[in-house]
């Protein structure tokens, strides 16, 4: 380590926000404020880009962001499966709803991920309750024909 020790430099970033270092080149664009505001971000390497989008996008402009990215992250909830475990018995209905309400449905994410024509939609998800992987590809299947990848903790994924 550096004998003036560890740095760390904040820089603000603003809907339009573009810098490039060291051949990696990162872009931020306002993706709405429902209910809060959020970002997505742009990220291009070595002629590879990966877009991965804040709290329930604008999914016209998560579309935008996205054209011909290599992958697009989102989160995303199908609507079934949340009342569905809410039903089952899950603890603490209300916040999984509120949870619920910070992220797209999946066929929205799905059709942004299309509109986008990017190659693969990496879809992270509500937890708790278990909500079932095959639901969520079947949803996503719909509107997207690229690959569809639903994360799980811990997973690596190379588009």
């Amino acid at each position: 380590m550096d004998a003036a020790g560890a740095r760390l430099e904040a820089v603000e970033v603003a809907d339009g926000f573009r810098e490039t270092q060291d051949g990696l080149a990162i872009g931020a664009a306002a993706m709405g404020a429902t209910p809060l505001a959020s970002f997505a971000y742009r990220f291009e390497a070595a002629e590879r880009s990966w877009v991965v989008s804040g709290l329930n996008p604008d999914p016209e402009k998560l579309a935008a962001l996205g054209t011909g990215a290599t992958l697009l992250v989102g989160a995303g909830f199908y609507a079934q499966s949340v009342e569905m475990g809410i039903e089952a018995g899950a603890e603490n209905a209300e916040q999984l709803r509120r949870e619920a309400a910070l992220q797209l449905p999946l066929q929205r994410l799905a059709e942004a991920a299309a509109r986008a024509g990017v190659g693969t939609l990496l879809v992270t998800r509500l937890q708790p309750p278990p909500l079932f992987d095959e639901q969520y590809r079947t949803a996503v299947r719909e509107q997207f024909t690229g690959n569809a990848v639903i994360a799980h903790e811990c997973d690596e994924v190379a588009p």
